[in-house]
């Protein structure tokens, strides 16, 4: 049983500005994390253990994503740029599942 996924999420993930936007908010991201990454307060024991915690959490958004990219596995490959809007926004929701549990841990601890 293959699902379909709704016209105007199709629509959307086609648009080229789309595609162009989830890609630079990916490199933002990943700028982002690395920036934390290699700050002084990330080097440190407490900083390692905010990362840990938050890519664990991260991880099992990609996981939660995936399987849902799964359930739509036909719309996905049916056309390039959807697949490549699909992969690039499961990335995008996973590096800002990342960051804002890496900046809730920092406020918290």
């Amino acid at each position: 049983m293959e699902l379909k996924m709704p016209i105007i999420i199709m629509e959307l993930f086609k648009n080229m500005t789309f595609i162009v936007v989830c890609k630079i908010l990916l490199f933002v991201l990943t700028a982002i994390f690395i920036v934390f990454y290699f700050s002084k307060e990330g080097r440190d024991e407490r900083g390692r253990g905010i990362i840990a915690t938050s890519c664990v959490r991260g991880i099992i958004m990609l996981f939660v994503l995936l399987n849902i990219c799964s359930y739509y596995t036909y719309s996905i490959t049916s056309d390039p740029l959807i697949y490549t809007s699909a992969i690039t926004l499961t990335y995008d929701i996973t590096l800002l599942t990342i960051i804002i549990n890496a900046a809730v841990l920092r406020i918290k601890r």
